[in-house]
């Protein structure tokens, strides 16, 4: 596991994010104001529905957007998710960490749909 904080952890098998402590993970981010914040824990908790509803709410930003993508492939629209995903390359240009999760989330994206090259390409470039 890779230990993101505030209750979050990186399955380093999966790539997957998932809750190794879900007190924590309710008392910093389950009663935030920030949607985006909102959707995490409703994703990690296996709702992506309400993830989608919940993102409805945010402010455009590079963050709702990666995240919208990755409720879009833990849905199943994992070409949806690509396609979001280099929606938010194209708009946003992020550099550094950013650019290295959004190629992240890429990479699990292409890898759902098939793309296997691509991914290995983003996931090794990230």
């Amino acid at each position: 596991m890779i230990e993101l904080g505030s209750g979050l952890a990186i399955d380093t098998v999966t790539a997957e994010m998932v809750v190794v402590d879900r007190a924590r993970l309710d008392e910093e981010f389950g009663t935030s104001l920030d949607p985006c914040d909102r959707a995490v824990v409703a994703m990690v908790t296996g709702k992506p529905e309400v993830a989608r509803s919940v993102l409805l709410t945010a402010a455009a930003s590079l963050r709702r957007d990666a995240l919208s993508a990755e409720v879009a492939r833990l849905e199943g629209d994992a070409e949806g998710a690509v396609a979001l995903l280099k929606t938010v390359l194209h708009n946003y240009q992020p550099q550094g960490l950013r650019l290295a999760v959004v190629l992240q989330h890429l990479g699990k994206a292409e890898h759902a749909a098939g793309r296997q090259e691509d991914a290995v390409a983003h996931l090794s470039e990230a």
